[in-house]
């Protein structure tokens, strides 16, 4: 599946169904307490680390790192697409920084 947000796109894996908010879902899946909205929320750390939460440099969003490559981050996260858990690979530069 093909989901573009502006001029991002990229390939989006339907993994499962949940209708939890992006931050309550990250916090249960990591155990790293982080709460309130995405955006607001401060990144502690730089470097992306498996286990980790992503946060989103554009949108009010966090997702879960479950792999690293050159130049993106592989996340799984909670309503990207509404009511869904997905996967996908998303470019460092869309990350204004992580926490763990």
């Amino acid at each position: 599946m093909q989901h573009a947000v502006g001029s991002i796109s990229s390939e989006v894996t339907i993994i499962g169904t949940s209708f939890e908010q992006c931050v309550p879902w990250a916090r249960e899946q990591t155990g790293i307490n982080i709460r309130g909205y995405a955006g607001d929320i401060q990144s502690t750390q730089s470097d992306p680390r498996v286990g980790g939460i992503a946060l989103d440099r554009f949108f009010g969003h966090a997702s879960v790192v479950v792999g690293i490559g050159d130049n993106y981050i592989i996340v799984h996260e909670a309503n990207w697409i509404h009511g869904k858990i997905t996967e996908r690979k998303v470019s460092k530069a869309a990350i204004r920084g992580y926490v763990y």
